[in-house]
C-alpha cells in the first residue's frame, strides 16, 4: 500500500465507535449563563419544597375545625415530609437515567397537581393522602435542584451556588409561617395551597431554560423494583416510628 494513503473504515467499526457528547453538553455555562439560564428554575422548584415544609405549621388549628381530626391533622405535614424523604434518593437515580431536567419537570407537575387536590380536599383524609402526593413531587424538587447545579455549573463555582441555595432555603423555611398565617387569616386555609399553582407554572417555565443534556444509554434500563421497595419501607417505617 503507497505511503500517505487511507484505508476505507468498515460501517461497522464506524457504528462501534462511541458517539461524541456535544460540546454543549461537557463544556460548563459561565457563572452569568448559569446564574441567568439555571439558577432563576431550580431556585423557585427549591423555594416551593422548602416553604411547604413549614408554611402549615400556623394553619393546622384551622384546617382542624374546618374538617374535623384535631387528633390526626399533624399528618398534613407527616405525610408530606415522609413522601419527601422517600423520593429524594428516587429522583437522582431516576434524574441519571433519563435526564434531571425532566424529571424536574414532572416532579414540578406532580407537586401542581396534588396541590390542586390538597385546595379541592373535602375532608382530611383526602388532604393527607394529597400531601402525600405532594410529598413525591417536593422531594424530586430538592434533589434534581441541586443536582442541576452541578450538571452545568464548573466545580470551581458551585460553592457560590450552593450558598444562593442555603440562602433560598432559610428564606424559606423562615418566611413558611408567616405566609401560611396571613393568608390563612386574609383568605382561608386553602389559599396556602392554590398559590401553589401559578408559582409551579412558573417554576415550570423557568425550569424550561435550563440547558438541556443529552443522556448517554450503554445498556437497558432495569429498576431495581425490589430495592426500592425495600427502602420506601425501610425509611416510611422509620420515621413513622419517630413520628
Amino acid at each position: 500500500m503507497l505511503e500517505g494513503q487511507r484505508t476505507p473504515e468498515s460501517p461497522e467499526s464506524t457504528a462501534s465507535r462511541p458517539s461524541a457528547m456535544p460540546e454543549a453538553a461537557t463544556t460548563a455555562l459561565t457563572t452569568k449563563q448559569a446564574f441567568r439560564r439555571v439558577f432563576p428554575g431550580v431556585m423557585v422548584a427549591m423555594f416551593l419544597a422548602a416553604a411547604d415544609q413549614t408554611i402549615l405549621a400556623s394553619a393546622l388549628p384551622t384546617i382542624a375545625t374546618s374538617l374535623g381530626g384535631l387528633a390526626d391533622v399533624s399528618w398534613v405535614v407527616v405525610a408530606y415530609l415522609l413522601a419527601a424523604t422517600i423520593a429524594a434518593p428516587l429522583y437522582g437515580h431516576l434524574g441519571d437515567r433519563f435526564g434531571r431536567r425532566r424529571m424536574l419537570l414532572g416532579a414540578l407537575g406532580l407537586f401542581t397537581v396534588a396541590s390542586a387536590a390538597c385546595t379541592l380536599a373535602p375532608s382530611l383524609l383526602l388532604l393527607v393522602m394529597a400531601r402525600a402526593v405532594q410529598g413525591l413531587g417536593g422531594g424530586g424538587l430538592m434533589t434534581l435542584a441541586q443536582a442541576l447545579i452541578g450538571e452545568h455549573v464548573s466545580p470551581r463555582e458551585r460553592g457560590r451556588f450552593s450558598g444562593y441555595f442555603a440562602t433560598v432555603f432559610a428564606l424559606a423555611s423562615t418566611s413558611g409561617p408567616v405566609l401560611g398565617a396571613y393568608l390563612t387569616e386574609h383568605i382561608g386555609w386553602r389559599a396556602i395551597f392554590a398559590i401553589n399553582l401559578p408559582l409551579g407554572l412558573l417554576a415550570a417555565v423557568l425550569a424550561s431554560r435550563v440547558p438541556h443534556v443529552p443522556i448517554r444509554r450503554t445498556e437497558r434500563f432495569r429498576p431495581d423494583i425490589v430495592g426500592a421497595l425495600l427502602f420506601c419501607g425501610a425509611t416510611f417505617a422509620l420515621l413513622f416510628a419517630l413520628s
